[in-house]
């Protein structure tokens, strides 16, 4: 951890919330999951800090299991989660239940849960564990290899006017709140027609397997039958020489 961090790296990665004017505050979750706190022990592997936030969603995805569900239970869903840091689940606020039947309604009535916007709810009611889903305007800002060669540090002075000049201000759901979607699985948005009717590539998908596996069985039962003719042919000529003497 380096907690010193600039300004312009902070916002650049998403980890600066500046919703109230003249107040920017750190999001430590999107903080902690920055590139500043990876290490990069292989050219194709990364150690980063963990996110408590997927333990969360583990537990949403075994108790939905399916890739959306109804307002209704996602709510029922969640209220019975407790986090690391909040360990009985506090009544989560009305404007969180609007916020849920909205993302619901966008959806025709069901709320996919791997979507941006459920990710933007988990936040505000799990705000020290999720982090805030940023759109940032290129993927590579997030690797660590953007950064690497760059100086990440904020002068002492910069550092202590945050420390001493900038109070805390409670975080506001409807100033924060950005109504942008991204679904990486679904689209178009159109969670029954995807999940009734497979497309070409997810059909490609599960017969490869199976036709991958017949291939091998038909090649080694060529390979059988093969060495099979072999042996027969020896044993033959075997018993010829034996005839002969």
């Amino acid at each position: 951890m380096h907690f010193a961090e600039s300004t312009s790296y902070l916002e650049k990665v998403g980890a600066l919330d500046e919703s109230v004017e003249g107040f920017p505050q750190v999001l430590i979750p999107n903080y902690l999951a920055g590139p500043s706190n990876c290490l990069a022990t292989s050219p194709g592997h990364l150690s980063c800090c963990l996110s408590t936030c997927e333990d969360i969603m583990l537990e949403i995805e075994s108790a939905i299991g399916a890739p959306a569900a109804s307002a209704t239970q996602v709510f029922k869903v969640v209220s019975k989660i407790n986090s690391k840091w909040t360990q009985a689940r506090q009544k989560i606020p009305k404007v969180l239940k609007q916020k849920l039947d909205d993302i619901a309604n966008r959806h025709k009535g069901e709320i996919p849960i791997h979507g941006r916007m459920f990710a933007q709810w988990l936040h505000f009611v799990y705000p020290r564990d999720c982090p805030f889903p940023n759109i940032v305007d290129n993927a590579a800002t997030l690797s660590a290899s953007k950064w690497a060669n760059t100086r990440l540090g904020s002068s002492d002075s910069e550092r202590r006017k945050h420390v001493v000049d900038m109070p805390y201000v409670q975080p506001d759901v409807l100033l924060m709140w950005e109504d942008t979607e991204v679904l990486p699985v679904h689209e178009n948005g159109d969670l029954h027609v995807q999940r009734s009717v497979p497309n070409f590539a997810s059909t490609l998908r599960i017969c490869a397997p199976i036709l991958a596996l017949v291939a091998s069985l038909r090649l080694a039962w060529s390979i059988w039958l093969h060495g099979r003719e072999l042996v027969s042919k020896r044993h033959d000529r075997l018993d010829s020489k034996l005839g002969k003497t």
